[in-house]
């Protein structure tokens, strides 16, 4: 029987010279967001500082963050883009239905 949940995963690497304090309010601001669109963040995981394959705004590093969300209604993939391409912290992010 298949599940009537929609399932994402979104993957943000953030500018590894933003303090802890200042990640910490923004993943805060990722979730409030993310759950104002009628969806739930199951999870959020912090895989740590990574080596990037290519710099990114002079980066050679990033903070990867990684949340799993579930809702019945699906992500309004529009909104959720526009929030994270704003956020000046985040250098990459990527949305993926699972």
């Amino acid at each position: 029987m298949k599940s009537n949940k929609n399932k994402y995963q979104i993957v943000v690497v953030v500018n590894p010279k933003l303090e802890e304090k200042e990640r910490v309010l923004l993943e805060d601001r990722i979730v409030a967001e993310i759950e104002k669109e009628g969806v739930k963040v199951k999870s959020k995981k912090e895989w740590g500082l990574k080596d990037l394959a290519y710099k990114i705004e002079k980066n050679e590093k990033g903070m990867f963050l990684i949340f799993e969300i579930v809702g019945k209604e699906g992500l309004k993939l529009e909104k959720v883009n526009v929030f994270l391409n704003r956020q000046t912290e985040i250098i990459r992010f990527l949305i993926l239905k699972i």
